[in-house]
């Protein structure tokens, strides 16, 4: 990893996510450049000098822990810019060629409607979405949750790659039904097939009877070290999920552990690992059966 963005509004909230940034950039030799986004249609020059100043005070000040305003040692790039948000981190994207975006949840603000929207839509590159209790530790352990037979080969080995480059071990977890319990053969050979097609062979394969994917996550972050939570999806469905407060009895795990989403294309909505799933294809049969 060379490049990060951190994307911020100059909030309170946001200041945890650009520190957490700062730690990891810091850990893996990575080159920053820090983006506010006005949401102002333009910007005149004095007006782009003035939000340019905020920024590179925001940087320095929050920079030290002690919240003290100190020059910061690390070498930022600041970028100011006018638009609606989503459009132009796409553009800053296009011509920066960030390996990672990372953002507090309070991100997904842009999302302006409550159904599932195609992920691309929301970002334009990997992201790391950073819950507003997280605090940085050294990533030593990536749990990458998905279906060892809906599994693209290449973005399993991406996520082995962005590991290695963090010197972290990666674990990939698939999460099954009681009803799969008879198909647990076939789920350990398709995780053997999926290891043979990886370089890490270090990678650690788990299955989990658990219904709902993102309680099976909840569980195995209250027993196993997690420090950042890896899904592989086609729509934003998981994601509004995973930080959405009334989902589920036990915030534990969403408040604290980062999430890194990727794009992959999908047999089904998620790799039918959450309720969505299940009611979707409940609703495929009574739609077949009605027929």
């Amino acid at each position: 990893m060379k490049k990060l963005l951190i994307l911020t509004d100059l909030s309170d909230q946001s200041i945890n996510t650009y520190r957490y940034g700062l730690q990891l950039a810091q850990a893996s030799g990575t080159q920053i450049m820090l983006l506010f986004c006005t949401g102002e249609t333009s910007l005149t020059t004095t007006g782009q000098l003035t939000y340019l100043q905020r920024l590179r005070s925001y940087a320095d000040r929050f920079a030290n822990p002690s919240g003290r305003h100190m020059k910061c040692e690390y070498q930022i790039g600041c970028t100011v810019t006018a638009g609606e948000p989503v459009k132009a981190i796409g553009n800053l994207v296009e011509n920066w060629q960030p390996d990672l975006l990372l953002a507090d949840d309070g991100y997904l603000k842009n999302l302006t409607s409550q159904t599932p929207v195609p992920l691309q839509t929301l970002f334009p590159c990997p992201a790391i979405l950073v819950p507003a209790d997280a605090v940085y530790k050294k990533i030593k352990q990536v749990v990458f949750a998905t279906d060892f037979g809906d599994q693209d080969p290449e973005v399993a080995e991406g996520i082995c790659k962005v590991a290695r480059s963090l010197g972290a071990q990666v674990t990939f977890l698939h999460f099954y039904p009681k009803a799969d319990r008879t198909k647990l053969a076939t789920l350990t050979q398709q995780a053997e097939a999926l290891k043979a097609q990886l370089t890490d062979v270090k990678v650690r394969f788990r299955l989990i009877e658990e219904d709902d994917l993102l309680e099976g996550l909840n569980e195995y972050a209250e027993n196993n070290r997690a420090d950042l939570f890896v899904l592989a999806t086609q729509d934003t469905h998981l994601l509004q999920q995973y930080f959405q407060v009334t989902y589920r009895k036990t915030q534990a795990f969403n408040t604290r552990v980062p999430l890194l989403n990727l794009y992959q294309e999908r047999q089904s909505p998620c790799s039918a690992g959450c309720s969505f799933c299940h009611s979707h294809e409940e609703h495929e049969q009574k739609t077949a059966v009605a027929v």
